[in-house]
């Protein structure tokens, strides 16, 4: 009767084990699936223009993203010998600085995504983070 039990337990964790690494395998699947390079950094482009840069976590009925940047521009003037024109400036600027003090966590609704696409480690924004992070 006892070797029941052991038999029986040793089953259950056989069988839990399996389970964990099936769950593990899908969900790497489906980052796969959708192109999600978990190594580097997206970029979010909406439907109202905006563009934001950082982490896609998941992607189910919300695409979540963390380690978050988005582009502003700012006008800069410049004068010549006969005009004077205005130029925008564009910084980087990391979420969570803003005067409502969001966490560096953003949940967008897919309908609200035009695309998103995954950023190479040499592309300008991806260099400006890391200067960023470094300092």
């Amino acid at each position: 009767m006892k070797s029941f039990f052991t038999t029986r337990r040793i089953i259950i964790v056989i069988v839990a084990i399996v389970l964990i690494i099936l769950v593990f395998f899908l969900a790497r699947n489906n980052e796969t699936k959708y192109g999600i390079d978990r190594d580097s950094y997206q970029a979010v482009f909406l439907t109202n223009g905006q563009v934001y840069f950082g982490k896609i976590q998941n992607r189910d009925d919300y695409i979540t993203m963390k380690d978050i940047y988005y582009l502003k521009a700012q006008e800069g003037l410049h004068s010549g010998a006969t005009t004077v024109t205005t130029t925008p400036e564009v910084s980087l600027i990391k979420l969570g600085n803003e005067l409502h003090g969001p966490k560096d966590f953003m949940n967008i609704e897919k309908s609200q995504v035009l695309f998103w696409e995954n950023l190479k480690e040499n592309s300008r924004i991806v260099r400006a983070i890391k200067e960023h992070r470094e300092n």
